[in-house]
């Protein structure tokens, strides 16, 4: 029978615990980072002095969703569709060139995102 080294145990079992907090820890740090970048985003966009530099400004945020829109799917479809819709009213309100819509569209998609940043997770 083979001697297990009691130390050596309890140190692997820290490692990993350790390692899962870490990977918590850093996922959360990604998901905040995200959600932030996403809000800069439509921050540069309501900042834009024209609806074409608006529209370039916005074409970063749909580039950024794309890569997290699936894992919010798969946490929140409430937060996903949430999030979706407003992105549509942002769209419609630069297409349609309509400043005042974009702002209130902008405000209500930033609102929408730190309301549902849990599912960035």
């Amino acid at each position: 029978m083979k001697k297990i080294n009691l130390a050596k145990v309890v140190l692997m079992c820290a490692l990993v615990a350790t390692a899962s907090a870490c990977k918590k820890e850093a996922t959360e740090v990604v998901a905040t980072g995200t959600v932030l970048a996403l809000k800069g985003v439509i921050s540069e966009t309501l900042a834009a002095s024209d609806m074409k530099k608006a529209g370039i400004a916005f074409a970063a945020f749909d580039a950024t969703w794309e890569n997290v829109e699936d894992g919010v799917k798969a946490a929140s479809p409430n937060a996903y569709k949430d999030i979706e819709n407003g992105m549509d009213e942002v769209n419609i309100a630069i297409k349609k060139n309509d400043a005042a819509k974009l702002k209130e569209a902008g405000a209500k998609l930033l609102k929408t995102l730190d309301d549902n940043a849990a599912a960035f997770k």
